[in-house]
């Protein structure tokens, strides 16, 4: 852990510089310290928050509600840019952080946000397909989860590898229910009227990966022959 020392005083700005990067990294990647805690905990929360509002916004609201609903997407996509920008600011090799792939999920998780919010107002009025294309990016979001689970700890503990291998199992599972959920509700909410929400979505993906096969809810758009 780093020391006061370290960064109160150097030899010159340089040095001064250096540390401050480095204690940034530390505290981006730490789990054990309280700051490096409360971190972790600030980011799974706002995780959970932003994929919570996907599933929210499928669901017949009042305009106030999706008003609301975009001001804290775009809230939540604010704070997830600084935290890119902060890891991409202490990270030793800045182009090998940018190719890695929790870096690109970061992105995918910040980018449709950012898109609706910078793009003319006009254009997305008369192209609402596009809109649909940009937010169901969305789904993406759930594997931010994955970061947490690429070491041997799980909500700040050590675990063995047989433990470590099971939660990301789980974790696996989940983010591909969810995903092929949000792409199934992507493709059919418009032309089925069986797939009204996510929770339809999921009901199906469900359904259909258990092999039980109600028949209650079936794909009618062109994209099940993909």
């Amino acid at each position: 852990m780093f020391s006061r020392s370290d960064f109160s005083t150097g030899e010159n700005a340089e040095d001064s510089h250096g540390g401050f990067r480095q204690k940034v990294q530390f505290y981006m990647i730490d789990f054990q310290t309280p700051l490096g805690k409360a971190i972790d905990v600030s980011i799974i929360a706002l995780n959970l928050l932003y994929v919570a509002l996907f599933i929210i916004n499928t669901y017949p609201i009042s305009i106030d509600t999706k008003t609301l609903i975009w001001r804290l997407e775009v809230f939540i996509a604010g704070l997830f840019l600084i935290e890119y920008s902060l890891r991409l600011y202490g990270a030793p090799e800045r182009w090998v952080h940018i190719k890695n792939a929790y870096s690109i999920i970061d992105l995918v998780a910040i980018v449709p946000a950012l898109i609706l919010l910078a793009g003319p107002s006009s254009f997305f009025l008369y192209d609402l397909r596009f809109i649909q294309i940009i937010r169901v990016l969305a789904v993406f979001r759930i594997f931010r989860f994955l970061r947490f689970i690429a070491k041997n700890h799980l909500l700040f503990g050590i675990i063995s590898l047989e433990m470590l291998n099971v939660a990301r199992l789980i974790t696996t599972i989940i983010i591909i229910f969810f995903v092929y959920s949000g792409l199934f509700y992507f493709v059919e909410n418009l032309v089925n009227p069986e797939v009204q929400n996510f929770g339809d979505a999921f009901y199906f993906t469900v359904v259909a990966v258990s092999t039980v096969g109600f028949g209650d809810i079936v794909p009618v758009s062109e994209a099940e022959d993909w």
